[in-house]
């Protein structure tokens, strides 16, 4: 079983390769409500589904490749941190199971 500090660097990576293979941010809405690269390249038609018009291009929108590695260097600043606080005390990864950026790094593994 992976440790917590484990599970943290697997997210960042998966969210950092994720993102240098999108189109580069910054993204908005266009005027069809479809997410577009700031060269005003389509990159995802949206349809609405149970959501309000628009919410779901802008939630993708605002979630561009820059946003993804901004998580990512968040994800592994608390996994160094952790490894840290281990070293320091010779004790296992100090990241409580309910920590915030534990609870990320699952939701991106697909371990939720």
């Amino acid at each position: 079983m992976p440790t917590p500090a484990e599970e943290l660097r697997a997210a960042a990576q998966k969210l950092r390769e994720t993102a240098d293979a999108a189109s580069p941010g910054p993204w908005s809405v266009n005027d069809w409500g479809n997410v577009q690269t700031a060269r005003h390249e389509e990159v995802a038609e949206v349809w609405p589904l149970q959501s309000k018009p628009d919410a779901n291009a802008a939630y993708i929108a605002l979630m561009d490749p820059d946003v993804g590695h901004a998580l990512a260097r968040l994800l592994e600043h608390q996994a160094d941190a952790s490894d840290r606080l281990a070293q320091l005390f010779d004790d296992p990864p100090l990241i409580p199971d309910d920590h915030p950026a534990l609870a990320v790094a699952r939701a991106l593994n697909g371990d939720r």
